[in-house]
């Protein structure tokens, strides 16, 4: 452990896992720097599989901000181009959230609607307001996991190059099989298919639980992440619990 350690580095090192872990005899700056770009590329490609559908449906309700965010996604394809990662997902949260706040409304607003058809499309934009607020949450999360594992990986120290791996690899394990099962449920919604709406809620009641269970199980250290010395913004477990708890609360009036 480098001596250059501030008391509360060193502490957050110790407290960490509960013990000082050993060294890392191989580890080096490049390594390290490569992990996170890698974490960061996983994040931005997340993004990009996802938001041009989402921006293409948006466009219904609303092209002007649908061909605001389009052109701020082209932007952001040209900085990950340009290896520019930090500026790619800023730009590309941007997005998320004004999406988020646009999908929202839109879906209150269409859910008020009294058509023949009104419970099922309640139904389906209920579905997909709820995977549109676990993506958030989730990517917010994990937004916060990159930041520190960068801040980690820079600190001359081996063990806290170690730490930042470890945090690294915690970040890929929050499960996300629950974006899986809401896509299949607003599906099955869409199709009028009861019995398969029925099924899929199952299933997006065990994700949920799966996604509750690694919360409680790496609770440790999400606190310690969250209480990092380092100034680092890290939010995961209130914020991803009570998105858990909102979605549950929605799946029950579906």
């Amino acid at each position: 452990m480098s001596k250059g350690l501030s008391a509360q580095q060193t502490r957050f090192l110790v407290e960490f896992l509960g013990v000082t872990m050993p060294t890392g005899a191989d580890a080096s700056g490049a390594e390290d720097q490569a992990t996170d770009a890698q974490g960061l590329r996983e994040m931005i490609d997340g993004y990009l599989s996802t938001l041009p559908g989402d921006i293409r449906a948006l466009a219904a309700d609303d092209a002007g901000l649908a061909q605001k965010l389009a052109k701020d996604l082209k932007a952001a394809r040209a900085a990950y181009q340009a290896d520019d990662l930090t500026k790619a997902f800023r730009q590309l949260d941007a997005c998320a959230d004004a999406l988020t706040a646009a999908r929202s409304a839109s879906a209150t607003a269409k859910a008020q609607e009294v058509i023949p058809e009104g419970i099922v499309a309640k139904n389906v934009q209920a579905l997909e307001l709820m995977q549109s607020q676990w993506k958030t949450s989730r990517l917010r999360s994990l937004k916060g996991l990159g930041e520190l594992t960068k801040t980690l990986s820079a600190e001359a120290d081996n063990d806290l190059n170690d730490i930042g791996r470890r945090i690294s690899a915690l970040g890929k394990d929050l499960p996300d099989g629950l974006s899986r099962a809401l896509t299949t449920a607003a599906k099955a919604a869409k199709a009028g298919d009861t019995d398969s709406v029925t099924r899929a809620k199952n299933d997006i009641a065990s994700e949920i639980a799966a996604a509750q269970q690694f919360l409680n199980t790496n609770q440790t250290i999400l606190k310690r992440c969250e209480e990092n010395p380092f100034k680092i913004e890290v939010q995961i477990a209130g914020p991803v619990n009570d998105t858990l708890k909102a979605l549950l609360t929605s799946l029950a009036n579906i």
